[in-house]
């Protein structure tokens, strides 16, 4: 028989691994070649900079609209490094919401 503080510790416990699958990053992750991307992308002296910037002021989420704005070659490197996409674009001023 399971006693409640054994279901307490296994429910920490799978959270804790569940919790730490989530957010360790993709070995696939080349963030490097992305935020060179991300750069061009939300440059505010180049066009596309200053669309996005326009789209994220006007309310869009900013993961989004990057989504939006890079070849879709890239969508699947995008996907691996999402969690480093959110902080260095809130880094540079355009956290996504969430």
């Amino acid at each position: 028989m399971l006693y409640p503080i054994s279901l307490r510790l296994l429910a920490q416990t799978g959270l804790f691994l569940s919790l730490q699958i989530i957010v360790t990053p993709s070995p696939a992750c080349e963030f490097l070649s992305l935020k060179a991307v991300i750069d061009q992308v939300t440059n505010p002296k180049g066009e596309l900079g200053q669309r996005f910037k326009a789209q994220v002021d006007d309310g869009w989420n900013s993961e989004r609209v990057l989504f939006e704005m890079t070849p879709k070659e890239l969508h699947p490197q995008l996907d691996d490094c999402r969690p480093q996409v959110e902080e260095y674009l809130s880094q540079i001023g355009f956290p996504p919401t969430h």
